[in-house]
């Protein structure tokens, strides 16, 4: 299966070291920490920005918690903003892979618990495989590309013109209807998807 996603891994463009993601791997895992996965190329049309601004909310919650962002981050820009406006103490439980290959990326999907995402073929993969997703809609309607199966949180913002995308049309270049996704909104369906998790653990 992971083997039809290999397009869109390539144009997502996601890597990064064996031995390093495993050392992670082991440490959260004995901790018991819960797994919180992105994957997608990282820029301002994939909700990537309201999902950085809401970690730090999620997490003066709920602290046994990990996000792992994997996908290219061209420059660093992500990485660097990060750092700038949270501190280092921000990277203790958000960790940057940068790009993955598909047997690393197979495992990521088998360790996360959810997965969040802008609609894409590895949102509906996770959907597949019976992980909970977050997916955040603007330009596409979660009416006719929302996840698969039940018990998914849809978020979208009030955007007037969102969604957009028809036959032919692509989108705007701003983004503006993904970046108007509510940090509040994500914060709230991160938590409680993380705490019927916990609920069941």
């Amino acid at each position: 299966m992971f083997g039809l996603i290999l397009r869109e891994c390539k144009t997502a463009q996601l890597g990064s070291s064996f031995f390093s993601q495993m050392k992670y791997s082991l440490i959260h895992k004995a901790k018991k920490y819960k797994k919180i996965l992105f994957v997608g190329r990282l820029g301002k049309r994939k909700g990537i920005n309201t999902l950085l601004e809401a970690i730090p909310k999620v997490l003066s919650k709920t602290h046994n918690l990990e996000f792992i962002i994997a996908g290219k981050d061209e420059w660093n820009r992500y990485e660097d903003w990060c750092k700038n406006r949270y501190g280092e103490e921000y990277f203790t439980n958000v960790k940057f892979l940068g790009y993955v290959n598909n047997s690393e990326l197979e495992r990521l999907y088998k360790e996360c618990d959810i997965f969040v995402s802008n609609d894409s073929g590895l949102m509906h993969l996770a959907a597949v495989l019976r992980v909970p997703v977050v997916g955040l809609f603007g330009p596409t309607s979660p009416i006719k590309n929302g996840p698969w199966g039940s018990g998914h949180k849809i978020l979208m913002s009030d955007y007037e013109c969102a969604p957009c995308w028809a036959p032919g049309y692509r989108g705007c270049e701003n983004g503006d209807c993904m970046k108007r996704i509510s940090v509040d909104s994500a914060y709230n369906a991160i938590s409680e998807k993380m705490q019927s998790k916990l609920t069941l653990s």
